[in-house]
């Protein structure tokens, strides 16, 4: 509810869109997931018309939660959140 991240108690900014895009990702956990469906679930079809917005999303994610893998690729299916060992 407070939509706050943290690491090992230190807490990480994130935009709203980040927020969401890492929840999905963490309710979805271990299930890999495409572009299309975090596109239609975390930005409700209101995208625009570009794919790469997600991974433009994801980019920014994993530089600010560098310390670990949390967010894998799945190469040509998407991205899945895994358990964040390096």
């Amino acid at each position: 509810k407070a939509r706050t991240v943290t690491i090992n108690g230190t807490p990480i900014n994130v935009t709203l869109k980040e927020f969401d895009l890492l929840l999905f990702l963490m309710r979805h956990k271990n299930q890999a997931l495409s572009r299309e469906q975090l596109l239609e679930h975390v930005w409700e079809g209101s995208y625009g018309s570009s794919l790469r917005t997600v991974d433009t999303h994801i980019k920014t994610l994993r530089m600010k939660l560098k310390e670990a893998d949390y967010i894998q690729t799945v190469w040509g299916i998407g991205y899945k959140m895994g358990d964040g060992h390096a």
